[in-house]
């Protein structure tokens, strides 16, 4: 079978959303790295906070016109839209709000700091990805994935960043501070 004609067939539109570059592996829940372009709903990915498999409920694609964002962290590098999201010690951001010594988490349950920010060249028809995991829950822990070593958001959290941070300024720190305590 083409492996290509059935993602193609499972993949829905992006509207403004942050994503991935199509090459970003995610963790998946069997602990291989796959392309995020090459999964489809269905799959269970890693979500490395709960230390849970989750079902991905949808994958978008669609066209980005501005330079996407490399994070740059100690061991991880990761390619991103300005407007993806990345929990840090100082809450949860766009990566167009990281600064260099921001501290992510990374794959091995540890923090990670962030050495380099820089802008990636545009590519020619840019196109890129993003997926939405099966839960109903509001809590941005049930939405995250392993993007490149490096902890991120899905669809849901970039799409509900704004709301999420407006509802309550204190959600960022009680992120944070259950991250801190369960080291991840």
């Amino acid at each position: 079978e083409n492996g290509c004609a059935e993602v193609a067939e499972s993949v829905g539109s992006r509207g403004l959303e942050g994503c991935f570059h199509p090459d970003t592996k995610i963790r998946m829940a069997n602990g291989h790295g796959k392309m995020i372009k090459q999964i489809l709903p269905g799959e269970r990915v890693w979500n490395p906070l709960t230390q849970q498999a989750q079902e991905v409920a949808e994958v978008v694609k669609g066209p980005e016109k501005t330079n996407l964002v490399v994070v740059h962290s100690q061991q991880f590098r990761s390619l991103v839209t300005t407007g993806h999201p990345f929990l840090t010690k100082r809450g949860l951001l766009r990566a167009e709000q990281l600064v260099v010594g921001d501290k992510i988490p990374a794959a091995n349950g540890s923090w990670t700091t962030v050495e380099k920010l820089a802008l990636h060249p545009k590519e020619a028809k840019q196109i890129v990805w993003n997926i939405r995991l099966k839960t109903n829950s509001k809590d941005p822990h049930q939405h995250l994935v392993l993007a490149d070593g490096i902890v991120s958001g899905d669809l849901w959290l970039q799409k509900n960043l704004d709301k999420i941070k407006a509802a309550s300024r204190a959600t960022s720190t009680k992120i944070v501070k259950k991250t801190s305590q369960n080291e991840l």
